[in-house]
């Protein structure tokens, strides 16, 4: 039993002695301060991404908006174009929504009319 009791006893005294010399309580400095290098690092590395994909998805940004901005029925009223309403406010889309005497608004972009349809004039 003496025996068996001292082999334990050293067992444990040589595992005591590993981890009392192991890194962890010799160098904790060392490895606190590598720790806080890696994160950095990482850090660093993660807001470089983050810009980059900012950047990225500005320039698509300012391409959808440009190319909304040219579909706005502001912007098309802008180039010339207007809008016509019947006398129920709905939008004509034919030549075949109005008869002649119907009075119909104009649309433009800086204001409207109103109007009064004198004859009608079918094309193919």
């Amino acid at each position: 039993l003496k025996l068996i009791l001292k082999k334990q006893v050293d067992f444990a005294s040589s595992q005591y002695e590993r981890i009392k010399s192991s890194r962890v309580f010799t160098d904790a400095d060392i490895m606190f301060e590598n720790r806080f290098l890696f994160l950095d690092h990482n850090t660093e590395k993660l807001y470089k991404q983050l810009d980059v994909c900012i950047s990225k998805n500005e320039g698509m940004f300012e391409k959808i908006t440009s190319k909304l901005d040219a579909l706005s029925p502001l912007k098309v009223m802008s180039r010339g174009y207007l809008f016509a309403r019947d006398e129920n406010n709905k939008i004509i889309k034919s030549i075949n929504d109005i008869d002649a005497d119907d009075v119909i608004k104009l649309k433009m972009c800086d204001g409207s009319a109103e109007c009064s349809v004198n004859k009608i004039i079918k094309e193919n």
